[in-house]
């Protein structure tokens, strides 16, 4: 597929899913849109489904997720027209940078590039430069380019665009979100896309199994609050960062490890000889900087693919049985209604405690909780960011209700947290003005302190935003039930 055509493709399913979020009258025509949409660029010509979630996708893609950042691209472009960063900063501060930097391409012409050699190209901006790289797109494939350059959000969310292959004629028919969520949990989009597409058949009820190297979506962790613990936990104590590490065999008799986040993102990878045991496993790990302090479950051990289904002592007692070079620790079983006080009171420094549920794994699921040592903090997502007119910053923040977001009020927060959030944004493109600007998508979690909650507005009356914590994700934040019962 062309790169011009895929960028079509992206603005049309960008707006009719920005048309189906604010008008809720209008939801079945922004359907139909995007329904057209991928019917005509991708009707007949399923095998360049890979190519497109490479180029929609970043965060799902083959290649880099972002190739580089806006602070790359200030200097780059204030070098190549001799102006100074600091008026780059009075000039762009509230804009969005990919339409401007489009802008440098001509209206019509450019290579005529696919969307391999687009991303091909991408890897060579720092040594060719902005402005020489426009030149060889026309405008409305430059779009596309330097969003996915950025490494921007999605034009919708994976789910939902997947949802929409299922209606394809060449598809296996319509396909619910339920479904194709429950096949996410262990599959790559670029999979699942393959097996709508093949009309396999796909239900809530597909079997899963976590086969050593492939990611999946990591079980949740509620807050939890109360002082009394619930029944059939293991305490489990968190000294460090808790991570996925993945041990594969290839070729024969050469184990590799690979280290995954939460949100199964690569964030190391692990010699043979530092590996803790020799045989093919999935394992969470507890880490201090980049070496294994314990292990702290098993998911995955050798040809057992459904490890993770086991109750949490046959899994800790299989990891023993592996005789790995590190400690298992998989926490100590608490009676139902003990008193938690008496194990924060042991904790120290940044130490955490978290409460495991005693049975299987739960995938896509809450599979426990992490107390909350000082009461009432709670994590809220960052769904909307702005500046007033003192050029102070204000955030919308909200809970999840399930799976969904849920607002629930606004708050001015302090300079040093402002500075950090910047930073952060600034590093996906992101530029904060006086109108709202949606960043949901980029998993942004504050900690704030909570005070008061309105059951009747379903809004917090008093809160007071502590930190940005950049170690916690969309799946670490709070429920909207936690806020609820703070208030009962």
């Amino acid at each position: 597929m062309l790169l011009a055509e895929a960028a079509m493709l992206s603005r049309r399913l960008k707006e009719s899913y920005t048309r189906w979020r604010r008008e809720t009258e209008s939801r079945s025509d922004a359907f139909k849109i995007s329904i057209k949409a991928l019917k005509d660029r991708l009707s007949e010509r399923a095998e360049v489904i890979e190519d497109v979630i490479d180029i929609l996708y970043p965060k799902y893609s083959k290649y880099e997720q972002q190739f580089v950042s806006v602070l790359w691209v200030r200097d780059n472009v204030c070098t190549e027209l001799g102006i100074s960063p600091i008026h780059w900063n009075t000039v762009m501060t509230g804009k969005p940078i990919v339409p401007l930097l489009a802008t440098e391409s001509s209206e019509i012409g450019g290579e005529g590039w696919t969307i391999k050699q687009a991303l091909m190209a991408m890897h060579r901006i720092e040594d060719e430069g902005v402005l020489p790289m426009s030149q060889n797109m026309n405008e409305d494939e430059a779009l596309l380019f330097w969003s996915r350059a950025l490494g921007e959000q999605e034009p919708m969310p994976i789910d939902r665009f997947l949802q929409m292959l299922s209606y394809l004629p060449e598809s296996n028919g319509i396909t619910n979100l339920q479904s194709i969520r429950h096949l996410l949990t262990t599959m790559s989009p670029q999979e699942v896309a393959i097996k709508i597409l093949h009309k396999e058949m796909i239900t809530p009820n597909n079997e899963l199994f976590l086969q050593p190297g492939q990611p999946f979506v990591a079980p949740i962790y509620q807050a939890w609050s109360s002082m009394v613990a619930p029944p059939a936990v293991y305490a489990d104590v968190m000294k460090g960062s808790r991570r996925y590490l993945h041990i594969t065999e290839f070729p024969k008799g050469s184990f590799r490890g690979t280290i995954y986040s939460r949100d199964r993102q690569i964030v190391g990878k692990m010699h043979t000889f530092d590996l803790p045991f020799k045989v093919e496993a999935i394992v969470e790990i507890e880490m201090s900087g980049d070496k294994i302090t314990k292990i702290t479950d098993a998911y995955s051990i050798g040809e057992d693919w459904g490890v993770y289904k086991l109750n949490r002592a046959e899994r800790i007692s299989m990891a023993n049985s592996l005789e790995p070079s590190v400690p298992v620790d998989g926490g100590n079983l608490i009676e139902s209604g003990s008193d938690i006080g008496s194990l924060l009171n042991q904790l120290d420094g940044r130490e955490r405690l978290r409460l495991v549920k005693s049975g299987p794994v739960e995938m896509r699921d809450s599979n426990g909780w992490v107390v909350i040592q000082q009461a009432f903090h709670i994590h809220f997502l960052v769904s909307a960011i702005r500046k007033d007119k003192e050029f102070d910053t204000i955030l919308r923040l909200s809970v999840l209700d399930g799976y969904e977001t849920f607002e629930v009020g606004e708050s001015r927060i302090p300079t040093d947290v402002a500075q950090h959030i910047r930073t952060r944004l600034g590093q996906q493109g992101v530029l904060a003005g006086k109108s709202w600007m949606p960043i949901d998508e980029y998993g942004l979690v504050v900690v704030a302190e909570v005070t008061g909650f309105d059951l009747e507005k379903m809004k917090a009356t008093h809160l007071n935003i502590l930190y940005a914590d950049d170690t916690l994700g969309y799946s670490d934040t709070s429920q909207l039930t936690d806020l609820i019962e703070l208030a009962e």
